[in-house]
């Protein structure tokens, strides 16, 4: 139950190497602080894979997968269910240094409050078989694109939620 920045993670993964958290049940219980996986530093050739992933509250500071400002790179997300949160996946990625092999692969975001996929400064991104419903608050969008250049992808994504023309939002 973390108390404030920058505390507020169940696994942080700070320049991690092939690292890989697989069929975990994880939940943060924070009231204000609810972070459950946060990468920082240059995570590279890590893998979250079939987790239960839980984030108690809907504060920004409550992202389920969490990295802001950081150099990563084939971090793969894949087939895990994630509930609650601000976000439910937020990389922010560098702004110098584009992040590279980013894949976010069906995966189940329920109930996120801000963005169920937010990714930001990412090299050809590939975001496929997502399931993402949201809370249907205003400024809630199923999956953001930020700075992502390249061969990006986004196939086969299910976006349920009440404001549809959130759904899935790219901004250059």
């Amino acid at each position: 139950n973390a108390a404030a920045l920058p505390d507020d993670y169940v696994v942080w993964l700070s320049n991690a190497d092939h690292v890989t958290l697989r069929n975990l049940t994880l939940t943060a219980t924070g009231n204000t602080y609810a972070r459950v996986v946060y990468l920082s530093g240059n995570v590279v050739n890590c893998k979250l894979t079939g987790n239960i992933l839980n984030s108690g509250f809907f504060a920004t500071n409550a992202s389920v997968i969490y990295s802001d400002g950081d150099v990563t790179s084939n971090i793969l997300i894949s087939g895990n269910t994630l509930y609650t949160g601000g976000y439910g996946i937020y990389l922010g990625g560098n702004n110098t240094v584009f992040s590279t092999g980013t894949q976010i692969l069906s995966n189940a975001l329920n109930s996120q409050n801000y963005k169920g996929i937010y990714l930001g400064n990412q090299d050809a991104p590939f975001v496929s078989g997502n399931t993402v419903t949201g809370t249907g608050a205003p400024g809630f969008y199923g999956i953001q694109l930020e700075n992502c250049d390249n061969a990006l992808q986004v196939t086969g994504n299910k976006v349920v939620i009440q404001r549809i023309q959130n759904a899935i939002h790219r901004i250059y």
